[in-house]
Order: structure tokens, then C-alpha cells, then sequence
């Protein structure tokens, strides 16, 4: 139960926290499509579980897609997290900066919630 995770051709990355993981964690994996619950061998981790809300986003989790539609999946599986937060009470806050690739594309988020928390800052090495 380590990063990248992978399901057929996605590697998902997490760096960060769901916020209150553990009371919401049973109602996300309640959002999940059977295939989405089945790809993924372990939900002991917020990373593993967010990886399963996007997949389960996805149109169809064999095909490939453009980027539009992994944008909309990631989105959407931001704002399922959001949603499950808002119905427990959740107000700590959640830094959701996931990496996804199919291989030929990689979507990213840097995200904070709520949005007045400062979001982690993101490191690079001077060319």
C-alpha cells in the first residue's frame, strides 16, 4: 500500500492529507462503483481511497481518455472528498496535491481546503 498506486494503465500519486479521513473514510468507499472498489487491493490509506473515488469518476476505467475527461475526474473526485467532509463536519484542513498519469498524460492539483489555509508549498531546483 505504497505510491505510485496503479490500476491498468493510471499511476496516482498523493502527497498530503484527507482531513478526517478516518470518520469518512467508510462513506467514500460507499460512493465507489463495484470496479472502482475492486481495482484497488487495500483502502487502508487516504491516498488509496483517493485514488479509487477518481477511477470511479472515470467514464470507463479501461479506456483510454483525453486529458478534458482525467481533469473532470480529478475534479470530481475533489469534490466528492469535499462533499463526504461537509457531511461529517470536517473542518481541519485537506492537502489534496494527487499526480496522476496514463502515460501519455499527467494531471496534477496543488489543493488546500479550506481555502484561506496555506497550500504546501511545492519545490523545485534552480536549472
Amino acid at each position: 500500500n505504497c505510491h505510485p498506486f496503479m490500476w491498468g494503465r493510471y499511476l496516482w500519486m498523493h502527497n498530503g492529507v484527507v482531513a478526517g479521513f478516518s470518520q469518512i473514510k467508510r462513506t467514500l468507499l460507499a460512493t465507489l462503483s463495484d470496479a472502482a472498489y475492486n481495482a484497488i487491493q487495500s483502502f487502508h490509506s487516504d491516498s488509496a481511497v483517493s485514488f479509487a473515488v477518481f477511477l470511479h469518476h472515470l467514464p470507463d476505467m479501461t479506456s483510454a481518455h483525453p486529458p478534458e475527461v482525467l481533469l473532470h475526474a480529478m475534479e470530481a473526485t475533489i469534490a466528492t472528498i469535499q462533499s463526504v467532509q461537509r457531511q461529517h463536519s470536517i473542518s481541519d484542513s485537506s492537502l489534496l496535491n494527487y499526480c496522476l498519469s496514463d502515460g501519455t498524460t499527467l494531471v496534477a492539483t496543488r489543493f488546500v481546503s479550506p481555502a484561506t489555509h496555506d497550500a504546501a508549498s511545492l519545490y523545485s531546483w534552480p536549472s
